[in-house]
C-alpha cells in the first residue's frame, strides 16, 4: 500500500489480506469479484480468438493475498490498483485522457479492446448502485409527503346528486322536461405520468439489478438490500397497479419530461433529473465516459488506447481534418487520403503483400496495433507495448516482439515511398533511438504522460516524414 491510498503492485509478490483489510476493504467482496472476473476471462478465452493479445495474466486471490497481474482500477471499494512503471499522478493523467477520448476513438472500439463486457469491469455500484441510491432518498421524501396526484371531474345526469350539483345545468336540462339532475363528481388518482415515471425507473433498475445478480453471484452482495426495496415498493399499493401503464408509457420525449416537471415536487424534479442522466447513462458511451478511471482493465490495453489517442490528435494537428471514424472498415480518414488503422481484424488483408489467402503464403498475417495508409500503400506501422528497460539499458522488447513486428513490416509495407515504423512504450528516458534491420529502420519512441510534450514532437515530426505534402486540407 502506499502512503496516498491505494495499491501499486512493484513484484510478483501477492498483496496481503492485512494490508486490503487495512483500508477497510470487504475481503469477501474481493474475493467474489476477483473470482468473477477470473470465470468471465475464462469464458471469453472459449469464444474469442483475440484475447492472446492480453499480455497479463488474469487477476489472482488466494489464502497469501492479492495479484492483479496487471490489472489496474476499482477492484472494490477501498481496493484502487495503479501499476507499477508510472506514478499515481501520472497513471491518473493517462487514464483520464482516453477518458476524454472515448468520443474521439469511439465507445465501440474501447469497449472490444476490454477482454469481457464493460459490464463486468465497471465497478456496479458506481454504475447501477448509484442511481438506485439516490432514487431511494428521493422517493422517501416524496412518500413522506404527497405522492403524485390528479383531479378527476366526472360530469353525470341521473335522478340522484353525485358529489357537487351543477345548477345551471340542471336548469337547462330541466327546462327541457325532464326531472333529472346534473352533478359534477370529483376523484383523485395517482395514476399520473409523474407517479409512472417514478415507477417506470423503479421497474429499469430492480430488472437491471436483478438481471446482474441473476448471472453473477458477485453482485447480488454489491447491491445488497437496495434490490428489495425496489421490488417492495412495485409490490404495494398504489405502485402495484401502475407497473403495466408505467412500462406502456414514453418517457423519452423531452417535451414529456417538461411537462411533468411543471408541475412536479422539488423531490420529483430530481427524479426526472436522475432518470435523464440514467437513460443517457445507457450508452456505452456515456458509461466509458464516467467510469474508465475507476474500471477495471488490462494495463497494456489501457496504455495502448492511450497511444491510440495520441496518434490520432498529431494526424488531426498534422493533416488540419478532424479524423472521422468507420468501424466497419476499422480505420480514420483524414481527408482523402490519409487513414489509420487501429488493431484492424480484416481491413488489412488488402495490402498483405504474403500472408493472406490468395498471396504467396495462404495464411493469415499478424495485427498489428498501428498502420497509417497514405492513399494505396502502409506508410506507417507501430506497436504499443507497455515495458520498460532493465537499469543497465533501455531496451525492454523481447526477440519475439522483433520477429512478430518484422514480420508486419515485410508484408505490408509499401517500400516505394516513405515508410517508417516504430515501438511505442513508456521508457524512462526521454529520447529515443533508431535500430536499423536491412530496408527498415524502426524508431524505439518513448511516450509517456510525464514526457509527452517533447516525445509527442519527435514522434510528430517522424509522422511528417511519410505523409504527402498535400495532405493538409485546403
Amino acid at each position: 500500500m502506499t502512503d496516498d491510498g491505494g495499491f501499486q503492485p512493484h513484484t510478483k509478490d501477492p498483496i496481503p489480506r492485512e494490508e486490503i483489510e487495512a483500508v477497510g476493504a470487504d475481503w469477501t467482496e474481493l474475493t467474489d469479484y476477483v473470482r468473477m472476473l477470473r470465470d468471465a476471462l475464462e469464458d471469453s478465452e472459449q469464444h474469442r480468438a483475440d484475447l492472446e493479445d492480453i499480455e497479463e495474466d488474469k487477476p489472482a486471490i488466494s489464502d497469501r493475498g492479492f495479484r492483479p497481474n496487471g490489472w489496474v482500477g476499482q477492484f472494490t471499494e477501498g481496493v484502487e490498483v495503479w501499476p507499477y512503471k508510472l506514478d499515481r499522478d501520472e497513471f491518473n493523467s493517462l487514464v483520464k485522457d482516453v477518458q476524454g477520448w472515448v468520443e474521439l476513438i469511439g465507445a465501440n472500439t474501447i469497449g472490444s479492446q476490454m477482454p469481457v463486457s464493460t459490464e463486468r469491469l465497471i465497478d456496479p455500484d458506481a454504475r447501477i448502485g448509484t442511481y438506485s441510491r439516490l432514487l431511494i432518498e428521493q422517493t422517501e421524501t416524496i412518500l413522506a409527503g404527497r405522492p403524485p396526484t390528479a383531479v378527476q371531474r366526472r360530469r353525470e345526469r341521473g335522478q340522484a346528486v353525485r358529489g357537487q350539483i351543477d345548477a345551471r345545468g340542471t336548469m337547462e336540462l330541466q327546462a327541457t322536461g325532464t326531472a333529472q339532475v346534473v352533478s359534477t363528481q370529483v376523484s383523485f388518482t395517482q395514476n399520473t405520468p409523474a407517479a409512472r415515471l417514478l415507477v417506470r425507473f423503479h421497474v429499469a433498475l430492480a430488472r437491471e439489478m436483478h438481471r446482474l445478480s441473476e448471472a453473477y453471484e458477485y453482485y447480488e452482495h454489491v447491491f445488497g438490500d437496495r434490490i428489495i426495496y425496489h421490488q417492495r415498493l412495485l409490490s404495494r399499493t398504489p405502485f402495484d397497479r401502475l407497473v403495466g401503464p408505467a412500462v406502456e408509457s414514453e418517457f423519452s420525449d423531452p417535451r414529456v419530461l417538461s411537462e411533468i416537471r411543471a408541475g412536479a415536487s422539488p423531490a420529483m424534479q430530481t427524479v426526472i433529473d436522475l432518470w435523464e442522466s440514467f437513460k443517457r447513462e445507457r450508452a456505452l458511451e456515456a458509461g466509458l465516459r464516467e467510469n474508465f478511471d475507476t474500471m477495471v482493465k488490462p494495463m497494456g490495453k489501457t496504455y495502448e488506447l492511450w497511444c491510440l489517442g495520441v496518434l490520432l490528435e498529431l494526424l488531426a494537428e498534422l493533416t488540419d481534418v478532424d479524423p472521422e471514424r468507420s468501424e466497419i472498415k476499422e480505420c480514420y480518414t483524414f481527408g482523402d487520403r490519409v487513414r489509420l488503422h487501429y488493431d484492424a481484424k480484416r481491413s488489412l488483408n488488402d495490402y498483405s503483400q504474403y500472408f493472406y489467402e490468395d498471396r504467396v503464403l495462404p495464411t493469415r498475417g499478424g495485427r498489428p496495433d498501428f498502420t497509417i495508409a497514405v492513399d494505396d500503400s502502409i506508410r506507417w506501422i507501430g506497436d504499443a507495448k507497455y515495458k520498460q528497460g532493465k537499469e543497465k539499458g533501455y531496451q525492454p522488447l523481447r526477440l519475439s516482439d522483433y520477429q512478430r513486428f518484422n514480420t508486419y513490416l515485410l508484408d505490408y509495407l509499401d517500400l516505394e515511398g516513405p515508410v517508417g515504423s516504430a515501438f511505442l512504450y513508456p521508457a524512462k528516458q526521454v529520447s529515443g533511438f533508431d535500430v536499423e534491420m536491412q530496408a527498415y529502420t524502426i524508431r524505439h519512441q518513448p511516450l509517456r504522460p510525464r514526457n509527452q510534450i517533447v516525445q509527442r514532437a519527435d514522434l510528430a515530426d517522424e509522422l511528417a516524414q511519410i505523409l504527402p505534402g498535400d495532405s493538409r486540407a485546403e
